[in-house]
């Protein structure tokens, strides 16, 4: 008995360390299961993020598209007020911070071609988008004029049109050529206010 009263212990310590093995073989087990599910919670989540990018890309998307019908509908609209007027050509291009910059240096004060906030009237910080439009302005009344005044009462019509639209927060660059004596050429670079396509 006294062997058996030895080995007891021994025994016992056996079945302990058995037993703290199969703990950690359990746990090791409901740790990998852990890992798993977090790995597939991180995928998810980049999932999730993807989506709200693609969903935040859409609706940006979709608020521009419906910003750009309103824009050409109201246009189309200060075109048919101003009556006789059609546009031929029609261009977009960002706004170039470079080019208002050389415009401020070289004409050392405040030129009338420099975007300027509608309200304060201070030079408007460089973004944007601008729209060159080209077209012509049927005016009769100039058909039998016997001179040319220049362009004449339907240009400032025009530009009084443009400029009164809420999208516009500046006119670049206008050009008018009044050589054909019924038709009036027109050129036009309006610069968008920056929230006119949010």
């Amino acid at each position: 008995m006294g062997i058996i009263a030895g080995l007891m212990p021994a025994w016992q310590l056996r079945m302990r360390a058995r037993s703290v093995r199969l703990e950690i073989a359990e746990m090791d087990a409901a740790i990998s299961t852990l890992r798993r599910i977090d790995a597939s919670n991180r995928a998810k989540r980049e999932r999730l993020a993807e989506t709200n990018r693609q969903r935040s890309a859409l609706q940006k998307l979709a608020r521009a598209r419906a910003a750009w019908i309103t824009l050409f509908s109201d246009l189309q609209a200060r075109l048919a007020e101003v009556q006789d007027a059609w546009i031929e050509r029609l261009e977009i291009s960002p706004f170039d911070p470079g080019e208002l910059q050389g415009r401020l240096e070289t004409s050392g004060s405040q030129s009338s071609t420099i975007p300027r906030d509608r309200a304060s009237g201070a030079p408007e910080a460089p973004g944007g988008v601008r729209i060159r439009i080209a077209g012509r302005l049927f005016d009769a009344g100039r058909l039998f004029a016997s001179t040319s005044d220049g362009p004449g009462q339907k240009a400032t019509v025009l530009r009084a049109a443009l400029r009164a639209a809420p999208f516009v927060s500046a006119i670049e660059h206008e050009h008018f050529d009044d050589s054909q004596p019924e038709l009036l050429f027109f050129e036009i670079t309006l610069r968008l206010s920056p929230d006119a396509l949010n």
